[in-house]
């Protein structure tokens, strides 16, 4: 839930950056452009920072002198109520902007090497945008936790989390490269040739190429996957922490 606030805290900044003029960031909320999936996005994930602040309420209320304020010791416990209600609606809000995302770079025909045909009004990258960050989920607070303990120099969390955090993200990071390397290849036979161009095209820009395909699909896809499901691998630490890498780093790769 932290690392989450503090990173929803700086998308937030970088959409107030994106629109140009940040002093007019409010202007996507009072004039917002209803046919733009960025004003979707920038409403869930406006939405979603808010659900995360609620939720990171009942941490600052435990503080030692809060608690001795009756009328916030009552809000801290009916607020502990709500929270599967809040955690669903969080879900909700994350799986829908993630997508919008994807949609976002499928319909982008300036950009033809990301336009994608897709299921009824979503383009493929909608889900894959979701699925991408399901699977890489796991890796990133692995990452950070590691990350943490060796700051902190204690132990935060079982050796036998990291397995299960490990595992899972293996499993989703196998089912997103098989997805995406199938709509890799729709887009190579069929999407790119009836827009007119042959994929090769796309890569012949230096020091844009095809080794971008290969590093996003096999190096931080495939191989991460294959060691994070192989238990003897991913039970040594200098294993398993490449591979949490790579795979963050394919998804940055992807969005870029």
């Amino acid at each position: 839930m932290v690392i989450g606030l503090v990173c929803y805290s700086g998308a937030m900044a970088a959409l107030a950056v994106d629109v140009g003029q940040p002093l007019r960031f409010w202007f996507t909320f009072w004039y917002p452009n209803v046919h733009s999936m960025l004003t979707e996005v920038t409403f869930c994930i406006t939405c979603y920072l808010t659900v995360l602040a609620i939720e990171y309420l009942p941490i600052v209320l435990k503080n030692r002198r809060l608690r001795d304020v009756p009328r916030l010791l009552v809000f801290e416990h009916e607020l502990h109520k709500l929270m599967y209600v809040l955690a669903g609606v969080g879900t909700f809000l994350s799986f829908f902007h993630q997508g919008s995302l994807g949609g976002l770079y499928g319909v982008l025909r300036g950009r033809p090497f990301a336009f994608r045909e897709g299921l009824a009004i979503w383009p493929s990258t909608f889900f894959l945008f979701i699925l991408s960050a399901a699977a890489v989920g796991p890796s990133f607070v692995l990452c950070t936790t590691l990350l943490v303990e060796k700051i902190s120099r204690k132990r935060l969390v079982r050796g036998s989390v990291y397995q299960m955090l490990a595992r899972i993200s293996g499993l989703l990071l196998a089912f997103y490269t098989l997805a995406k390397s199938v709509d890799t290849l729709i887009w190579i036979n069929r999407t790119s040739p009836e827009s007119g161009f042959l994929a090769f095209q796309y890569y012949s820009w230096k020091p844009f190429g095809a080794w971008i395909l290969f590093a996003e699909i096999v190096a931080c896809g495939l191989i991460p996957s294959l060691i994070m499901l192989t238990p003897r691998l991913r039970a040594r630490t200098g294993w398993l922490v490449p591979a949490a890498v790579m795979a963050c780093a394919g998804v940055a790769l992807t969005a870029s």
